[in-house]
């Protein structure tokens, strides 16, 4: 091991600690059940059955006798996604813990680490279909006063600085 990578991992170590230290012990063991474990599930699921839509419609023909309900299963399948897409974003975790599963599902979200069971080649991913923007009204692009429309991830991560800021001040 080299001393930078050895310092880097040191740096990275000490990196996390003053955030927990920072943490009162109400936000590492809430008895509340954290929200965003509710969502991760659900959006896991519709997340599941949008793939296997799409693996599905894949493998008709254009002409195909089911082409046009396999379709509109898609359509059905996706827009479960996007609704389970905006209680992801709009989910702020109440636990560290909560936070941590937000931060790994995330992870596995957009590298691929969510894939069909019967079907390992389909798989989840940044470009994606499903990966959705959505718009806020209270944040305004800088010059021509539209809302801003930004991905998914950029909720997401908003949501866990509000988080972890709710957890490091004490109550």
């Amino acid at each position: 091991m080299s001393k930078l990578t050895s310092r880097r991992a040191i740096l990275a170590g000490a990196a996390s600690v003053p955030v927990l230290v920072a943490l009162p012990a109400a936000a590492l063991a809430s008895t509340e059940p954290d929200p965003v474990f509710a969502a991760i599930d659900a959006h896991r699921e519709v997340l599941l059955r949008a793939m296997a839509a799409a693996r599905h419609c894949s493998n008709l023909a254009v002409r195909d006798q089911g082409k046009k309900a396999a379709d509109a299963a898609q359509d059905f399948a996706y827009a479960a996604e996007d609704d389970a897409q905006w209680e992801l974003a709009n989910v702020v975790p109440t636990t560290f813990a909560g936070v941590l599963a937000l931060l790994s599902y995330l992870n596995d979200l957009y590298t691929g680490g969510i894939a069909l069971p019967k079907d390992r080649d389909w798989y989840s991913g940044e470009e994606s279909d499903g990966i959705s923007s959505f718009a806020d009204e209270e944040v305004l692009e800088k010059f021509s006063g539209k809302p801003l429309e930004l991905p998914l991830i950029f909720w997401i991560t908003r949501n866990i600085r509000t988080a972890l800021q709710r957890m490091a001040v004490p109550s």
